[in-house]
């Protein structure tokens, strides 16, 4: 689950937050911000997160914080270490992400869990008009 709120002073609020199973805000506590900062997981799993391509924190555009993740579209993306926190099975959950997106040429992917082999899993992409499919 992605699922994440703060209050004014920071504190999480959350009563879901021990569900939580991954939470990249990339609003990274250092600063000032450079493109070579691990990106962090937030969540209480503290992942390892992989970089690929030149995937990094830039300051450049952002919703919360001074800072956000930034993926200019060429073989740019990150991965987290296969764990049972990403079986979601059939009940209920919840993926979310904020994105600001410049161009769509290839068509943005946001959240992807299906493996290497192509097999089962959750793809949510943004197509080439724009809307999330």
């Amino acid at each position: 689950m992605f699922f994440y709120r703060e209050t004014p002073s920071g504190q999480n609020s959350d009563s879901y937050f021990s569900n939580v199973s991954l939470l990249l805000r990339g609003n990274e506590e250092a600063q000032p911000v450079t493109v070579n900062d691990p990106i962090k997981d937030d969540s209480n799993n503290d992942f390892a997160i992989t970089k690929y391509g030149d995937a990094k924190i830039s300051n450049t555009v952002y919703k919360y914080g001074t800072s956000s993740l930034s993926f200019d579209g060429n073989g740019d993306y990150l991965t987290a270490p296969n764990n049972n926190s990403f079986s979601f099975g059939t009940g209920d959950f919840t993926m979310e992400c904020w994105t600001y997106v410049t161009s769509f040429g290839n068509p943005p992917v946001f959240i992807d869990t299906r493996n290497t082999s192509g097999g089962a899993g959750i793809c949510l992409l943004c197509n080439g008009s724009g809307y999330v499919t």
